[in-house]
């Protein structure tokens, strides 16, 4: 079911249902400098640590094409409050036409010791650097 959130269509996405948590309004920021924020109204019926991902669409049925995606990591007690998506400036959101909210599992993100979700974890096969992180990523940075 589509329905109507703040200009954007909101489409369901399963992975919130077993994290308890629900969205009920989802809207662009026309009041910040980069208008490249949406807010998102989430419900947690139980508390959440984790990651919860934005996605944005060009049309608001089947055949719409992402257009941007952002993660926010989240650490709630039970309850309901706006969470801010911040986009790449890049990014089409004044016409994107559909909004779809997720939520992320530890499994692609590294849990961090107070039991939250902390930056993705590596997944692309380099050998561990001495930081924990890849080869390949530690590579990535370097002229």
């Amino acid at each position: 079911m589509l329905s109507a959130c703040g200009g954007l269509k909101l489409k369901p996405d399963s992975s919130l249902v077993p994290a308890s948590v629900s969205v009920t309004r989802v809207e662009r920021a026309v009041d910040n400098a980069t208008g490249k924020t949406v807010h998102a109204y989430l419900v947690f019926d139980k508390p959440f640590a984790g990651a919860v991902e934005m996605r944005l669409f060009d049309r608001d049925d089947a055949k719409g094409v992402e257009v941007g995606r952002s993660v926010v990591r989240v650490n709630e007690p039970a309850g309901a409050h706006y969470v801010d998506f911040i986009f790449d400036p890049r990014t089409p959101v004044f016409t994107a036409a559909a909004a779809q909210v997720k939520a992320v599992t530890a499994g692609g993100f590294e849990e961090t010791p107070d039991g939250g979700v902390g930056a993705p974890a590596e997944t692309d096969g380099g050998t561990a650097s001495p930081d924990g992180g890849t080869a390949a990523a530690a590579d990535a940075g370097t002229p």
